[in-house]
């Protein structure tokens, strides 16, 4: 078993094993992955997701070779574990205990937001090995920090310190004296105070409004907005402000 999924509170934690061992591996950690987001996606009570795994996002070897594998399987898309991560409907935190780099950095950006230590390094560092970032890397990091930075990272692969990290939008939170998880659960959990489906609509907005023109992504922000006014939630949330109590979200 690849994975491993328990729930505290509203927030679910998955916790990965190494998965670039061979092809088969990642695809069997794909394959894992994608049913545990279906059932995910069934669950009210999972309002986000936090994604750990002892030296998950550090560099593995034969990482790459575990990819041409995988692309060689003869599958017209191949699925990988990074790409299971993008489509996860609520939000997801990597939690970044130690180094994260080359395709364990890609890993990490399958997710919607990354907290990591104070000791932390980055790098997009395929080039270094004459291979190049096939697993969302080049796609999702130019669309994280901008095309200029991101093409910096990969033809100039220098590690960035945690806070070099943040200072660019890699990461979102350093976890300065505590455990990275520790402060990845407490942002998963505030995530999870909000109205569940307000937040899965904006962020079903923001992601695939940045694959359209500007005057399609308003059409999809109107339309999901429209939705929203449907929502018991939406109706829960205007009594508790103007009762000046705490909403009781349902997601519904």
């Amino acid at each position: 078993m690849d994975i491993q999924y328990r729930k505290e509170g509203r927030v679910g934690i998955v916790a990965l094993a190494p998965l670039f061992a061979s092809g088969a591996s990642l695809a069997r950690g794909a394959a894992e992955l994608e049913r545990l987001r279906q059932e995910i996606a069934w669950d009210r009570e999972v309002r986000s997701i936090v994604v750990r795994g002892a030296g998950v996002f550090a560099p593995q070897d034969g990482a790459e070779a575990s990819y041409v594998e995988l692309l060689q399987s003869g599958l017209a898309e191949p699925p990988t574990p990074a790409a299971v991560l993008a489509r996860f409907a609520v939000p997801t935190i990597a939690a970044i205990e130690a180094d994260a780099r080359g395709p364990g950095l890609e890993l990490a950006l399958g997710c919607d937001l990354r907290v990591c230590s104070e000791t932390s390094r980055f790098a997009m560092d395929h080039l270094t090995r004459g291979e190049l970032p096939m697993d969302g890397g080049i796609q999702r990091l130019a669309r994280l920090v901008g095309r200029g930075t991101a093409l910096s990272l990969i033809l100039v692969p220098e590690a960035l310190d945690a806070d070099a990290a943040r200072g660019i939008g890699l990461v979102h939170r350093i976890a300065r004296g505590e455990n990275p998880l520790q402060v990845a659960m407490a942002l998963a959990s505030a995530i999870g105070d909000l109205a569940p489906v307000a937040v899965r609509y904006t962020k079903e907005a923001l992601l695939k409004g940045m694959d359209m023109s500007l005057e399609q992504g308003l059409r999809l922000e109107a339309d999901l907005y429209f939705l929203l006014h449907g929502t018991s939630d939406r109706s829960h949330g205007i009594t508790a402000f103007r009762e000046k109590k705490p909403p009781e979200y349902e997601g519904r």
